[in-house]
């Protein structure tokens, strides 16, 4: 009996495997690869309450996802893949560094208000912007939102650790770093 509950095991598993999989690309492509200009968010709902599902589960205490979780809810007016839309960068782009507005990227001191200064600037550039979070650092920021018009295309490179604060204070009532 056992040697038949294994391969039946093995292929639920597989099969739900698979299914999640699946969905990842469906928000992947629905929020990262459309122009969102008539969205109101980067995400749908249903991969939101997912991607909910998954960190409770299988992520409990990783800071890779809250980054993830952390700019999934965030409202964007534009988002593109560099100023011709094809992930190159070209000589009238310029590079908005949240370092450069003041961040430490230790993952301590909140970083909210140089993530906020950046933001405002690529957001009021008249020419495509490119938000940038650099590697090797951890950015503790508080719940913000990106939002526009903006003059402009923005791309958000994130090449670092964006952490949300752990502090309940900081959210408003039915608010998280998970929507």
């Amino acid at each position: 009996m056992s040697v038949r509950m294994a391969p039946q095991r093995c292929i639920t598993f597989f099969s739900c495997g698979i299914v999640l999989i699946l969905f990842c690309i469906s928000c992947y492509t629905f929020s990262y690869h459309e122009h969102v200009r008539n969205y109101k968010s980067g995400f749908s709902k249903a991969c939101t309450w997912y991607m909910k599902t998954v960190k409770d589960f299988m992520f409990q205490d990783s800071d890779v996802f809250d980054s993830l979780a952390l700019i999934s809810t965030k409202t964007f007016d534009v988002v593109s893949h560099g100023a011709k839309g094809d992930g190159k960068k070209d000589d009238t782009t310029k590079t908005f560094d949240v370092d450069s507005y003041g961040a430490k990227g230790d993952g301590k001191k909140d970083d909210t208000k140089a993530f906020k200064k950046a933001w405002k600037e690529a957001c009021s550039s008249k020419t495509a912007a490119v938000f940038h979070v650099a590697k090797n650092k951890k950015y503790l920021v508080a719940p913000i939102r990106f939002e526009g018009p903006c003059k402009a295309s923005i791309t958000m490179q994130i090449s670092g650790t964006i952490l949300a604060s752990e502090q309940e204070s900081k959210y408003k009532k039915d608010e998280k770093a998970l929507a």
